[in-house]
């Protein structure tokens, strides 16, 4: 229709490029709404005011309980995918930013628990966390690691592991091991003492 030689007007071309912008924008808009309520867990979302009321009109503590437990586990998942979509996909700084995004997922993935074992200790609640931590460690040692294990030996025949970072993983559960052990010990040895005293 045109000849190589033909331009388009500069008033054209800023409303067609205006255009595409605004109708980017408004796919983008479209896309984000229908991923927040066109996924199956988010539905659960109805329980966040519903814990938020919940105490304030005097209903039963387990029906309290099951609302903010039914709530946390979209606001978990939204949680962790903002924090993996934080990164970009194409970037020269991609490797750095995956470690940045790996920090921020492992500090705000664990923040449910972090704000649960806080609120438990100021209520006295000194079970409640040491199941949560017996039951955060159990579940990474184990269900995590037993999972990894399967699904790699599903794809891969022989596995190859980083040295270093085995070995870093390793540390830091041998020491993890030993902040438990070192309290209980203590404890049973005092609580043996204090009953030869007497």
């Amino acid at each position: 229709m045109h000849g190589e030689g033909s331009t388009f007007p500069p008033l054209l071309v800023h409303m067609v490029e205006h255009a595409s912008e605004a109708r980017t924008f408004w796919e983008r808009e479209r896309q984000a709404w229908w991923n927040v309520f066109m996924n199956p867990l988010n539905f659960l979302l109805v329980f966040v005011p519903l814990g938020l009321i919940a105490p304030e009109m005097g209903w039963n503590s387990a029906i309290v309980f099951g609302c903010n437990f039914m709530a946390i586990v979209p606001l978990a998942s939204i949680l962790g995918a903002a924090t993996e979509a934080s990164i970009p996909g194409e970037c020269e700084l991609k490797s750095a930013l995956e470690a940045v995004g790996g920090l921020l997922n492992a500090t705000f993935g664990n923040a449910v628990e972090m704000i649960m074992c806080v609120q438990a200790v100021r209520a006295g609640l000194i079970r409640v966390v040491q199941g949560n931590l017996l039951g955060s460690i159990l579940s990474n040692l184990l269900l995590v690691l037993g999972m990894a294990i399967l699904g790699a030996g599903y794809y891969h025949s022989e596995s190859r592991f980083n040295s270093q970072g085995a070995a870093a993983n390793m540390t830091c559960q041998v020491v993890a091991s030993i902040s438990i052990c070192l309290p209980t010990m203590f404890r049973t040895i005092q609580g043996s003492t204090d009953e030869e005293a007497s």
